[in-house]
């Protein structure tokens, strides 16, 4: 279940049990979330909280049925101060604590959730290049890896790094030069506006502005558009969706939500017609669904994930 299409969901909110994962349909958890810090180090204390049942991640994995990786970054609002220009300084130092901390606890990897939104409009203001810190991020994770030992990397973007009119597509520019260091990018296609991802439970709109496979021209970001891109084939590009309108940001009309089954309809259904096995999955924020109340995303990813087999069986 490690190739694609994947069926991806990230873990945040502890008010579910962590191990209620355990025989879903996932096929890969993301820990999220570990920060970068003033001092160019990583704040770890909430995935160490994860981590205090003993065994967790050897549990997740279930035999090698699913991929465990931690996430570092996200909101900017929980990123200090200047944590990340600190971390560009010595990037070699930051990377290599990143993989210790995942050689040590058995990660399968580390998605890169970079919001720093700011510092790609403008790096001057920033005082440090986020494009070229990302690029060397991801060439130095793999090459700090142990021998006999891999790494996954992955990359969270929001779709609008990808538009060629907004900052000629920093992340299109990321993908091109950092090459096969970067596995695949898990895309935010939610809580980015209706211009990118369309409102919440318009369906038709979220397919033609998110997939490009319907209207006229793709838009840039679309998953269409990307993998027409050398960088970015489609094998590389997952579907980013929230779980929930409790997860999907502040502004519930524009974020872009749609059930599992609409997802399937209007967005999951197109792309594996479109792309087959080939296709690089679906990813959700995220497995609480509520923050008051034990509800999980396991009947979200057994949905799509019946709709990825069905797609497959029938091509």
């Amino acid at each position: 279940m490690a190739g694609t299409p994947r069926n991806i969901i990230y873990y945040n909110r502890n008010n579910v049990p962590l191990d209620g994962i355990v025989g879903s349909a996932f096929t890969h958890v993301i820990l999220a979330v570990v920060v970068p810090t003033v001092s160019g180090g990583i704040d770890t204390a909430v995935i160490d909280k994860f981590l205090s049942e003993p065994g967790v991640v050897p549990k997740l994995k279930e035999n090698g049925k699913r991929k465990v990786l931690f996430a570092l970054g996200g909101d900017e609002d929980y990123i200090p101060a200047g944590a990340w220009k600190s971390a560009s300084l010595n990037v070699s130092s930051f990377a290599k604590s990143l993989v210790d901390y995942a050689v040590k606890h058995d990660f399968d990897g580390i998605d890169i959730d970079f919001e720093d939104t700011a510092s790609l409009q403008n790096p001057a203001a920033a005082s440090y290049d986020a494009k070229k810190f990302l690029i060397a991020l991801s060439k130095e994770l793999k090459a700090a890896v142990p021998p006999g030992k891999s790494l996954i990397v992955t990359h969270a973007p929001q779709a609008p790094y990808f538009d060629p009119a907004w900052k000629e597509a920093p992340y299109s520019q990321i993908a091109s030069a950092a090459g096969d260091a970067i596995d695949w990018f898990n895309i935010q296609y939610y809580n980015n506006g209706t211009w990118y991802n369309g409102n919440t439970n318009d369906g038709p709109a979220q397919k033609e502005k998110i997939t490009g496979l319907s209207g006229s021209t793709p838009p840039g970001w679309s998953i269409l558009a990307l993998s027409e891109q050398a960088a970015t084939p489609v094998e590389k590009l997952v579907l980013g969706r929230v779980t929930s309108l409790d997860n999907a940001g502040l502004n519930k009309t524009m974020a872009g939500y749609l059930s599992a089954a609409d997802t399937v309809t209007y967005l999951v259904q197109p792309l594996m017609s479109h792309f087959g096995a080939k296709f690089g999955g679906v990813m959700a924020w995220q497995y609480s669904l509520h923050v008051s109340s034990t509800e999980t995303a396991n009947s979200w990813g057994k949905t799509i994930q019946g709709a990825l087999e069905q797609a497959l069986a029938d091509a």
